[in-house]
């Protein structure tokens, strides 16, 4: 609906990447004015800029760090949709010089908005694009809803909300609300009948006021921004009882410049540990400096001394969740986890049940004392 059938509707020409590893040649070759991806893509191109910087030595890094306040001061702006101060004009036009018109060539050079959606994107990568001059606006929404239920406006900008619902009521009941458990419910013309001669699993999810569940678990502030927490059948639980989401966990961990792809695991364990995926780029550019031997990212991420860098950097985001929240122990895979490994949907969201399945013995080696 929302890359097909809108494009068709306002007459709008379409173009898909071939692949994921494709896209930033794809950019190239189209140059998009409006951009439409899952979180992943804008991780990745986020992720290459990182990897620009630390390869290019302490002035840039310098430049990089300036920017960064910079582009906070911007991004402030941009998502109030106001006119910049004149210190904050100058500074963009050098930090335009310096870094974000290669940025935005990197894109294309013509893209005028971009939409995320799928899953959570992390504030700080919203940021960056905002402040880049690319506002990115992120939303929400199901397959079963057709699929958009709430998107962020100009001028409401706020990183880690998914924006306002499309509609305020439909047929004099909330278009959208949030169930007692926190689950979010929706109501309206975009919601299906059922799925196709299944009405058994139709039923575990339409309730007899007609809404839809939705299985995302969230809060909606009193300007009706909603903001979602996690999937509701993803919630790990601790043998202690304690409710942990993975989602905002994971994603603080993937925005750090030596993770690439982290998943959580611990239901019905007593604390909380994650598989990741290395940043390879980062990750060899260290040991490099450290002069620690390799053969390749397979036996670097087996290196203990691997293992133990990207857990200090695990620790410093440790700090930001509470005790049981905190991931204990890490456990490095030496390949990234994709659609074609079954491991991800073509969303590019975690398939936890295959991932525990296909990383069970590594799981286990995170709880010596249940072998």
């Amino acid at each position: 609906m929302g890359g097909h059938y809108t494009m068709f509707h306002a007459g709008i020409s379409i173009y898909y990447a071939e692949s994921l590893q494709t896209v930033a040649r794809d950019l190239l070759e189209v140059r998009p004015e409006v951009l439409l991806a899952v979180p992943r893509i804008f991780e990745k191109f986020y992720a290459k800029v990182r990897e620009n910087v630390a390869a290019g030595g302490l002035p840039v890094q310098l430049i990089f760090h300036w920017m960064t306040a910079l582009g906070r001061r911007l991004a402030a702006y941009g998502y109030r949709d106001q006119p910049l101060p004149l210190h904050l004009r100058l500074g963009r036009i050098l930090a335009d010089a310096l870094v974000f018109g290669k940025v935005r060539k990197r894109l294309g050079g013509r893209l005028a908005m971009a939409a995320v959606g799928g899953a959570a994107i992390h504030p700080r990568i919203l940021e960056f694009f905002w402040a880049a001059g690319i506002p990115l606006f992120e939303g929400y929404g199901l397959t079963e809803t057709s699929p958009l239920l709430t998107i962020n406006r100009r001028g409401e900008m706020v990183p880690g909300s998914v924006g306002r619902p499309i509609l305020d009521e439909w047929e004099g009941k909330p278009f959208l609300r949030i169930a007692d458990d926190g689950e979010i419910l929706c109501r309206g013309p975009n919601v299906m009948l059922g799925y196709w001669n299944d009405e058994e699993a139709t039923r575990e999810v339409m309730d007899e006021e007609g809404y839809f569940h939705t299985g995302d678990i969230g809060e909606m502030d009193a300007a009706g921004r909603v903001r979602i927490t996690d999937r509701k059948k993803e919630i790990l639980v601790t043998s202690g009882g304690k409710n942990v989401a993975p989602q905002p966990l994971e994603n603080a961990l993937r925005a750090d410049k030596y993770i690439e792809q982290a998943v959580v695991v611990g239901d019905g364990r007593n604390y909380i540990t994650a598989l990741i995926v290395p940043n390879f780029a980062a990750l060899r550019r260290w040991a490099d400096y450290k002069k620690l031997p390799y053969t390749s990212d397979a036996d670097l991420a087996g290196r203990p001394e691997a293992r133990a860098k990207v857990m200090q950097r695990v620790e410093r985001i440790n700090q930001k969740f509470s005790k049981y929240e905190q991931v204990r122990r890490i456990a490095l895979l030496e390949r990234e986890l994709t659609p074609e490994s079954g491991l991800l949907t073509p969303s590019l969201k975690v398939r936890r049940r295959a991932v525990n399945e296909a990383y069970a013995d590594r799981i286990r080696s995170l709880y010596p004392e249940l072998d």
